[in-house]
């Protein structure tokens, strides 16, 4: 559960507002806001601060968090809260003379803050953040907000707008099926793909393409298997002596001996006028079943794709110019997303994000050639920035 808690003894409407009858439900403007987690289920509840959620540009920018709302449900690994700020978004909405410092919580109690009282100076903006999706314990599960696009705001401060209250509407699920009404990028989108157990999952598929696709697929009746030909996330889903390969299940291969490979994705950036892409983690979930089997994965960026460089299979040595190391998968099986920011380390080597990504992904097979690694999954997130 997420709350907020403010001062004890809020006064609420300084101003003699009536909007609410003097009984504002939260305040969100003269005092501070701060937004907390707590399990319900645990035996002694103990609230946990959101620091980075609750944290903005500045220190005096902290605490200015007010009516939090959850999505209801997870999505891509994590819980998500939209919430009200007063918060400056950059130099567009920052007033640094008008908004008072809310960053000494000590001061709270003694009431030696200054409580703001010009809200015709202020304007109100949804902000989102992402929340760890695991029980609330105690350490903080946040992250830090971003500013919602596409609000309204005045740069004349006597006509700001108040934006509160923002509220989650779930996208309807996604039928069986292989048009693009069934298309799908988790087992969520898909109609019973959130349920327990499962009746739908978001399923490749086959034959992969590159892009791979995905569409919803109605699972089997619990207790039931996948025959051959069909499609699959894992091979515990295939019926015995089946092994899920490419998506589909099959009799095991009698090839006993891997060779290395690579595997290649080009991504193209859609980033509007007056903007700037910056390629963000590149994340990946894999399965290396020997001590000495990995996976190697290596970023390059260009304005023209035609001059992306085809880099060798294992053993032999990456050296191309312009290309990074972005991480390497072995050992134990990484089963939540993990990775490293592509634009960091082509910062790195001087380099700047351009128009479109490759990413290589060199499969590293062990000395006896007999255990292959797998990449489970794997995602790429980029941002666009203004372009000065």
């Amino acid at each position: 559960m997420i709350f907020q808690s403010t001062v004890p003894g809020d006064y609420c409407c300084r101003n003699n507002w009536k909007k609410y009858g003097y009984m504002g439900p939260t305040n969100y403007y003269e005092d501070p806001g701060r937004l907390w987690s707590i399990d319900t289920q645990s035996a002694t509840p103990t609230p946990v601060a959101l620091s980075k959620l609750n944290a903005g540009e500045q220190a005096k920018d902290a605490n200015k968090s007010y009516q939090p709302t959850m999505l209801p449900v997870a999505a891509g690994g994590y819980r998500w809260v939209v919430f009200t700020s007063t918060r400056p978004y950059g130099n567009t909405l920052n007033s640094p003379t008008t908004q008072q410092d809310f960053s000494n919580t000590a001061s709270y109690a003694t009431s030696t803050y200054t409580a703001m009282t010009n809200p015709a100076d202020i304007q109100s903006q949804l902000w989102v953040a992402a929340i760890d999706d695991s029980p609330s314990g105690g350490a903080d599960r946040s992250h830090p907000a971003f500013w919602l696009p596409s609000q309204n705001f005045s740069s004349n401060a006597s006509s700001g707008y108040i934006n509160e209250r923002g509220f989650w509407t779930l996208a309807a699920c996604h039928p069986a099926g292989t048009n693009n009404a069934s298309t799908c990028e988790v087992d969520e989108d898909c109609c019973g793909g959130a349920s327990a157990p499962k009746t739908s999952a978001c399923r490749l598929d086959t034959p992969i393409s590159n892009p791979p696709t995905r569409h919803c697929q109605t699972l089997p009746p619990v207790g039931s298997c996948l025959a051959a030909t069909k499609s699959c996330g894992a091979t515990s889903d295939c019926c015995a002596g089946l092994v899920c390969v490419g998506a589909v299940c099959a009799t095991p291969p009698p090839v006993l001996v891997y060779p290395p490979t690579n595997y290649e994705r080009i991504y193209k950036s859609d980033c509007p006028d007056g903007t700037k892409v910056v390629w963000r983690f590149f994340d990946w979930k894999t399965v290396t079943p020997a001590s000495n089997s990995r996976i190697e994965f290596y970023a390059e960026t260009q304005a023209d794709q035609t001059l992306f460089s085809t880099l060798p299979p294992a053993p032999t040595a990456v050296n191309a110019m312009g290309v990074v190391n972005v991480g390497t998968a072995s050992g134990a099986p990484i089963t939540t997303f993990t990775g490293n920011s592509v634009d960091q380390l082509l910062a790195g080597q001087m380099l700047k994000s351009q128009q479109y990504l490759k990413i290589t992904i060199r499969f590293v097979i062990n000395s006896e050639g007999t255990a292959s690694p797998i990449l489970k999954d794997w995602r790429q997130s980029y941002s666009c920035v203004p372009a000065e």
